[in-house]
């Protein structure tokens, strides 16, 4: 997360990553968190269901 706001908000001599590998972790960032809140929203559900 720091490595990615840096990038937005530094200058451009200051970044190290190319473009394609700031969209691949974004990718890696947005898929996880996605991922996290599908994965809370079917647990609550089947805990929900059993009540």
């Amino acid at each position: 997360m720091v490595v990615r706001f840096w990038h937005l908000a530094a200058p451009d001599t200051w970044r190290w990553l190319s473009d394609s590998e700031v969209q691949s972790m974004d990718k890696m960032l947005f898929s996880s968190a996605f991922g996290g809140f599908v994965f809370s929203y079917l647990r609550d559900a089947v805990a929900n269901r059993n009540k």
